[in-house]
């Protein structure tokens, strides 16, 4: 057995022993709910129930070692639901009780909380308000702040569960490349370098990875068990914004994977800038030899970063487990960041300068397509269109002092819906492993 195949498997029966542990911890608070009552409505015999749950005198003596030893079966994820179904609950609200059993240590708490939260959305609320009839709820205000307001996310259609098998291949450090969303700097040079460092290991390490453009290396850790105490799976971003103010932007949130698609969901938070953003992106076919997921391709949702004039928008985030440092990777990494579908549009200009960016190199690689293709008309073809394109900011439109103020506004809607500007831009699973390939082994 691999060691990766043996890591995956404990962390299963850790989970499934979390769940028979939640059940136990869930019957002997509910002193109304009895096992053979459950058994009798499930149609088994009384001892089917007894092996499933963990009773709460045993839960902190059980750990996966010893319960494997004594060759008892682990409770399944399907027989858990039901038990939960005759116990008149469900298991997401089992397993949400269960973090806080330190606090929710008898019925009559649970019973007002339950009460609390069928009337109040917010968690915060909820505890504040039960504050009002309870002397518990300043205690649990202060354990759920520990956690995410995501708490209760259900685990049947969005896995959100730590110890599930699907995050195994996400913990660990990666870096985050992206670019400026300001119009004043993407695509420009970065500030200049810095000369002191203060000793500052943190603003060492995000200068070491930093780019020297306004295409900003973040790093993100992805946590495992043994960092959450709600059993979330939690995530913390840093970047380095402005080396010149020695602006560190900070983030947290949590990770959560589709039952049903190949969707990975990412939500931070930075209380700091008073901002959230959330990266989509898909989860990949990862061989044996690939135990911890290395290059993939993220759609962020995010609020622009020039002040006074922030707006939502939507970029491209580059994730790679090791850092971008060779100029050939680099470039190939810029490139995927730009939101270009299949079709690449590009002008005479910029065909003149990609030609100037060949004559400076050594390559002759470029030296022969610069030889083959000297000009934007030699790439004509079956599915080249070649023909002028005409870049209008929206601003001279209001500058045409020949239209009146309603005649302005309609010619840059005609414009708009018969220019070449996709409807939307997406990340493409095969970009990511194209430029995996790219990273490891460049042009061969």
């Amino acid at each position: 057995m691999t060691e990766e195949k043996q890591f995956k498997e404990k962390e299963q029966v850790q989970y499934q022993l979390h769940i028979m542990k939640a059940l136990g911890w869930y019957i002997n608070i509910h002193k109304d709910i009895k096992q053979r009552e459950i058994a009798k409505e499930m149609n088994v015999d009384p001892t089917v129930i007894s092996y499933a749950v963990i009773p709460m005198k045993d839960a902190d003596y059980i750990t996966e070692e010893n319960y494997l030893k004594s060759n008892k079966r682990l409770i399944s994820i399907s027989r858990a639901k039901e038990i939960c179904r005759c116990m008149n609950t469900t298991l997401p609200n089992v397993l949400y009780y269960y973090q806080f059993r330190n606090v929710l240590d008898n019925l009559d708490k649970i019973n007002i909380f339950e009460k609390m939260s069928n009337k109040l959305n917010d968690v915060e609320n909820k505890v504040e308000k039960l504050t009002e009839v309870s002397d518990i709820g300043g205690e649990l205000l202060q354990e759920l702040k520990k956690g995410s307001s995501s708490v209760s996310v259900s685990v049947d259609k969005i896995i959100s569960h730590v110890n599930h098998p699907d995050f195994l291949p996400w913990f660990g450090k990666y870096y985050c490349y992206f670019s400026s969303t300001s119009s004043d700097e993407a695509g420009k040079k970065q500030m200049s370098k810095l000369d002191k460092l203060d000793d500052d290991t943190e603003l060492q390490e995000l200068y070491e990875c930093s780019t020297g453009e306004y295409i900003f290396c973040g790093i993100m850790n992805i946590y495992n068990h043994e960092y959450s105490m709600d059993g979330l799976c939690h995530v913390d971003f840093k970047f380095l914004a402005n080396p010149d103010e020695r602006l560190i932007k900070r983030y947290s949130g949590i990770l959560m994977l589709s039952a049903n698609t190949k969707a990975v969901f990412c939500e931070l938070t930075s209380n700091d800038q008073g901002e959230k953003t959330y990266l989509i992106l898909e989860k990949q076919d990862l061989g044996k030899e690939q135990p911890q997921v290395r290059c993939c391709m993220a759609m962020v949702l995010t609020y622009s970063s020039k002040v006074h004039r922030r707006r939502p928008c939507c970029e491209r985030m580059i994730i790679s487990n090791t850092m971008i440092r060779k100029k050939e990777e680099y470039e190939s990494m810029k490139a995927y960041l730009r939101m270009n579908d299949s079709t690449i549009r590009i002008t005479q200009w910029g065909y003149d300068e990609l030609l100037k960016d060949i004559r400076q190199s050594d390559d002759s690689d470029l030296q022969k397509i610069a030889e083959l293709f000297p000009d934007l008309h030699s790439l004509n073809g079956k599915n080249v269109t070649i023909e002028n394109c005409a870049f209008i900011p929206e601003s001279f439109i209001y500058t045409l002092n020949s239209l009146t103020k309603p005649q302005k506004r309609k010619f840059e809607i005609l414009l708009r819906n018969h220019s070449i500007a996709p409807w939307y831009s997406k990340t493409k699973a095969t970009k990511a492993d194209t430029l995996f390939k790219l990273l490891n082994s460049p042009y061969e």
